[in-house]
C-alpha cells in the first residue's frame, strides 16, 4: 500500500535533485488558500461581529499569503532552472504550457458545464460575441494582470505565473546573466524590485510580482553562498508575517507596503527552510505534507468548486439555513477532507499522466558558483 501511494504522490525520480522542503511548502501554501475560500463561502452562515466571524476574517486575510508563497517558490524554481542550463525558448514554453494547461482545461470545462446547469453561478455573458471573447480571455490566462473576472476563481494567479514564464528567459539570456557574478545578479534583481515597487506605488499595478523577484534572490543566496540565516529566524519571520497580515485590515498601510514587507518575510522563512538543517526544514520535508504539496496544483484549481458544491448540497438539505458558528467549526475538517479527495482524483487521472510524466522540473544546486557556468 505504501509503495502504491508513493508511486502516485511522488513526482520526482531522484530526490537528491530536489529540495524536499519545497514540496512541503507547497502543501502549506495551498492549505492557506483553502482557508481563504472556506472562510469566504461560509461567511453567509455566520453572524457578523461575533468571535467566529472575526476569526474567519483573520484566517481569510492570512490565507491570501498562500498564493504569495507559491509565487516565491516559482521565482526560485523557474529562475534557477533557466540560470543553470541554456534552453530553447520554444521548447521551454511548450513544457510550461504542458504543465499548466491539461489540468486547467479539464477544470475549465467543468466550470462551463456547471455554469449552464446552475445559471445563477454562470459568469459567461449571454451575448454570443461577448461570451466568445470572455472564454478566449480566460483560455489565454489574462484575468489577474488584466482586470477580468476569471471563470475559475483562483485562475487569476496563473496570469502572474505565465507572465513570469514568458519574461524570465528574456532577462536571463538577453542580459547574459549566466556570465555575471552572483553578487551582481542579486543587485540587479534588487534594483528591479525597488523599481517595480516605486512604479506600482505611483501608478498602480501587479505589486505581487515582487514575490517572484524575492524567489529569484532566494535562489542566488541558497545556491551560491555559504550564508545561512540565524537559526529560528525563519520561524520568527513566519510568525511575524502572519501577525502582519492579521492586523493589516485594521491599519492604514497601503497594499504596496503590505506586499513589500511580506516578500521580505517570506524570503527569510524560505531561506531557513532550504538552508538550515533543523526542525523547520524537517517539518516541511514531512512526507504527508510533501505529498499534499505535490498535488497542490490540482488542489488549487478544484478545491473551491468542491467547497461550493458541498454547501449547495447542505443548503438544499436545509442543514445550513440558520447562521451559527457550528457550521464553520464543525464542517472545516470534513470539507477539507472532501477537497483532498477531489484533488487526488484530478491529480491521479489528469495532472500526473498528462503533465508530470516527462515535465517534472528538477532542482540541483550547482557544484560550482553559477558565475563559472559558461553560456
Amino acid at each position: 500500500m505504501n509503495n502504491r501511494l508513493r508511486e502516485i504522490f511522488e513526482i520526482s525520480r531522484h530526490k537528491k535533485e530536489n529540495i524536499l522542503s519545497m514540496e512541503g511548502l507547497r502543501g502549506g501554501a495551498v492549505f492557506l488558500v483553502f482557508l481563504v475560500h472556506y472562510s469566504s463561502i461560509t461567511e453567509t452562515y455566520l453572524s457578523p461581529g461575533n468571535t467566529t466571524w472575526n476569526i474567519k476574517n483573520i484566517l481569510g486575510e492570512i490565507g491570501n499569503s498562500g498564493v504569495d508563497l507559491f509565487f516565491v517558490l516559482s521565482g526560485f524554481l523557474i529562475y534557477g532552472m533557466l540560470l543553470q542550463k541554456q534552453q530553447n525558448y520554444l521548447s521551454y514554453l511548450y513544457r510550461r504550457v504542458a504543465r499548466i494547461y491539461p489540468t486547467f482545461l479539464f477544470v475549465f470545462f467543468i466550470y462551463i458545464v456547471l455554469g449552464y446547469i446552475f445559471p445563477a453561478e454562470n459568469k459567461i455573458p449571454k451575448e454570443t460575441e461577448q461570451a466568445v471573447i470572455y472564454l478566449i480571455e480566460n483560455l489565454l490566462l489574462l484575468p489577474g494582470i488584466i482586470n477580468i473576472e476569471p471563470i475559475i476563481t483562483v485562475a487569476w494567479s496563473l496570469s502572474y505565473e505565465f507572465l513570469f514564464y514568458l519574461a524570465t528567459p528574456w532577462i536571463i539570456y538577453g542580459l547574459r546573466l549566466r556570465t555575471w557574478k552572483f553578487q551582481n545578479r542579486i543587485l540587479l534583481i534588487l534594483s528591479m524590485a525597488v523599481s517595480s515597487y516605486v512604479i506600482v506605488s505611483i501608478k498602480g499595478g501587479p505589486i505581487r510580482i515582487l514575490m517572484f523577484l524575492s524567489g529569484m534572490v532566494l535562489f542566488e543566496v541558497v545556491t551560491n553562498t555559504e550564508w545561512k540565516p540565524i537559526k529560528h529566524l525563519g520561524m520568527v519571520s513566519l510568525i511575524t508575517a502572519l501577525v502582519w497580515l492579521a492586523i493589516f485590515p485594521w491599519t492604514r498601510i497601503s497594499e504596496e507596503v503590505k506586499y513589500g514587507v511580506l516578500s521580505i518575510f517570506l524570503f527569510i522563512f524560505c531561506w531557513e527552510c532550504f538552508s538550515v538543517n533543523g526542525w523547520l526544514q524537517n517539518l516541511f520535508s514531512w512526507t504527508p505534507l510533501r505529498w499534499f504539496g505535490n498535488i497542490s496544483y490540482s488542489y488549487y484549481l478544484i478545491h473551491g468548486l468542491t467547497i461550493k458544491g458541498i454547501f449547495l448540497i447542505l443548503g438544499k438539505l436545509a442543514l445550513t439555513n440558520t447562521p451559527t458558528p457550528w457550521v464553520y467549526w464543525g464542517l472545516i475538517a470534513p470539507v477539507f477532507f472532501a477537497t483532498l479527495l477531489t484533488a487526488f482524483v484530478l491529480f491521479a487521472l489528469i495532472e500526473k499522466p498528462l503533465s508530470l510524466s516527462t515535465n517534472t522540473i528538477k532542482f540541483s544546486p550547482p557544484q560550482e558558483p553559477a558565475k563559472k557556468i559558461s553560456p
